[in-house]
């Protein structure tokens, strides 16, 4: 029993009751006698650095993986299948060792289970080899061994409308889902315990999907809020449908789905006709670190002045390293609460009443002018 308490109390420090309840749930409602080959996910340790670390971890730590270091500002995939299968490994430089994370295996933390940690050139020739973009952009390796086994990770983990803000002190860092914050945990703070809930920072609904293989221009609009799940799905089902292309699709990259961004059809004539001085727009290479406010306003339609947002978009594209300090103060990420924005199917929050003033008390900002200011203010009022 005491075993079992501790199994527990692990547990529940590493998800939340709703996430363990749903693990709970679904595994329930798996027949025992369905294939564990069939429900699982292979993984394959991405190597970019000539040495690697290996730690010790807790025996029911299923994150446990070699560390590797790579740049968020170039790090992209080729997403093919076996038909090509040194493909899933090739990487870019470095750009910059300011701007490096950790590059890592990681396990799902829902409904798979996992199997023993497999080079991909091992895996059978009749299956394919299905590896998430969204991961790949945050350093994290995930493959897959079925396309179902794709689309449900992706709408599990990669359609959460939330943002997870670093709460430790002296750390701006944002992601937008629970796995990649708990990675950047481990890997940049000591495998922190901080309570996740309380990074947690819920925004307003997506509703522009973009695809990120290099040779693909499709952006997908949800016309409102209600729509964006429908629209999500559609998206999801495109996207996995690439792996039948083989090489042809080109990389996945985030820089490619900050440029379809810029073509939804709302932004499209003001990004065509913007003055980036080199006429190319697929040299511009944006971090999803410092880009982060500027694509959740593209994916939720929050737009406001076009020239100033193509503006803006060309800026960081141009110097994906550097912070741009001469931004407008409005222009911050769209917190669901907070949301004041009129747009065409999309529902705001009513306005709370504005509290009688009082010299005892105070408004802690949830924004600002740097959205990552959020977890600076959250950590300073206590």
């Amino acid at each position: 029993e005491r075993v079992d308490r501790q199994m527990i109390r692990h547990l529940l420090g590493k998800y939340s009751r709703e996430e363990l309840g749903r693990l709970l749930q679904e595994e329930g409602r798996m027949s025992p006698s369905s294939s564990y080959e069939e429900r699982s996910f292979m993984l394959s340790s991405s190597n970019m650095s000539s040495g690697s670390s290996h730690d010790d971890s807790n025996m029911f730590d299923s994150t446990s993986s070699n560390n590797a270091f790579s740049d968020t500002s170039s790090t992209c995939g080729s997403i093919t299948s076996n038909v090509s299968p040194r493909a899933s490994h090739r990487r870019k430089p470095n750009a910059s060792p300011s701007t490096t994370r950790a590059s890592i295996s990681l396990t799902d933390e829902s409904s798979w289970d996992v199997e023993d940690a497999t080079p991909a050139a091992s895996a059978p020739k009749q299956k394919g080899s299905f590896t998430c973009g969204f991961c790949l952009e945050e350093g994290i390796q995930k493959t897959c061994t079925r396309k179902n086994d794709l689309k449900r990770h992706m709408e599990d983990f990669h359609h959460t409308n939330a943002q997870w803000f670093c709460r430790h002190r002296g750390c701006q860092m944002v992601f937008d889902w629970q796995t990649a914050y708990k990675a950047h945990l481990k890997n940049s703070h000591g495998g922190s315990r901080m309570n996740l809930d309380d990074a947690k920072v819920p925004l307003c609904p997506q509703t522009v999907f973009a695809c990120g293989f290099e040779n693909c221009l499709q952006v997908f609009e949800a016309p409102s809020d209600v729509h964006a799940g429908p629209t999500f799905k559609e998206y999801v089902s495109h996207v996995v449908k690439h792996f039948d292309e083989g090489a042809s699709s080109g990389q996945w990259s985030y820089s490619a789905r900050m440029r379809n961004l810029l073509r939804q059809s709302s932004v499209l004539n003001a990004w065509s006709q913007s003055l980036w001085p080199d006429g190319d727009p697929s040299r511009l290479r944006w971090n999803s670190q410092t880009s982060s406010v500027l694509r959740k306003r593209l994916e939720t339609r929050h737009l406001g002045d076009l020239q100033f947002l193509v503006q803006y978009a060309i800026a960081l594209g141009s110097s994906p390293n550097g912070a741009i300090q001469n931004f407008r103060a409005d222009f911050v990420t769209p917190i669901r609460s907070e949301c004041r924005m009129a747009i065409h199917g999309h529902s705001r929050t009513s306005a709370a009443p504005t509290p009688d003033a009082d010299h005892m008390q105070y408004n802690m900002s949830t924004g600002g002018a740097n959205p990552a200011m959020i977890a600076y203010y959250q950590r300073h009022a206590y």
